[in-house]
């Protein structure tokens, strides 16, 4: 709960948020989904794939294959647009409440992952192992040896979780190739900048719970393949 009265009490003080009360429905509704899960006894799993990994190593490339593969019945899952038209603002705003924003974005995915049939497989673009991520490399040194990293009881969690990692030079090279043209934000001039920023980032994915992680500088068939055995054997 932490989360949902950090953010409802920043955007209840700031002078410069727009469309506060349907933020706070969103905050509303998501306290509702939290209050329900927790009141269970066990952490859930949904026939889920997640895709984690930093910007440029092929995440969304990866997530829209699987989605098309006629090998298995999968569809991409992603936030409410609601939710989506508050992110400009949030990117914005200091670390500690730009993290209370993205794990509001994982309560909200890991709501939809609870109503979805096990017929299908989801497909996620980054959840919650990418919220950790950041959030502790961020405000601290490398993870000791006997440092464990929990799934947190109240999200859903995926069946299958993919790290992609890249080397630096074709990963900047390949967000510097690409068609859409973004603006660069302070993070990612951070991760390109900083060798020991990237290289917590990558020992904190690591050390998520069942995470299996896949060298993306090879062929999109090939990672594609390497998913869909994983799925296969479970």
């Amino acid at each position: 709960m932490e989360t949902i009265q950090a953010l409802r009490d920043h955007v209840q003080l700031s002078n410069k948020f727009e469309k506060l009360t349907e933020f706070l429905r969103i905050l509303d509704t998501a306290e509702t989904h939290l209050k329900d899960v927790l009141s269970r006894d066990k952490i859930t799993k949904a026939n889920c794939v997640d895709i984690e990994g930093i910007d440029g190593v092929g995440k969304t490339t990866l997530a829209n294959a699987l989605a098309g593969s006629n090998l298995i019945s999968g569809s991409i899952l992603s936030v409410s647009a609601e939710l989506k038209l508050f992110r400009p603002y949030f990117d914005e705003q200091n670390e500690s409440t730009k993290r209370h924003f993205f794990h509001l974005w994982d309560i909200e995915v890991s709501s939809k992952l609870n109503k979805a049939s096990d017929e299908t497989i989801i497909i996620l673009d980054r959840y919650w192992p990418t919220t950790a991520a950041y959030s502790l490399a961020n405000r601290s040194a490398n993870l000791t040896s006997n440092e464990e990293i929990s799934w947190p009881q109240y999200l859903v969690q995926p069946s299958h979780i993919f790290y992609l990692h890249l080397n630096e030079e074709e990963r900047c090279r390949r967000i510097d190739q690409r068609q859409t043209k973004t603006p660069v934000n302070d993070e990612e001039r951070r991760i390109a900048s900083d060798l020991q920023f990237r290289s917590r980032l990558d020992q904190i994915y690591r050390s998520i719970p069942g995470i299996y992680p896949i060298d993306s500088n090879q062929s999109i068939d090939k990672i594609v393949g390497i998913v869909i055995e994983r799925i296969r054997n479970g």
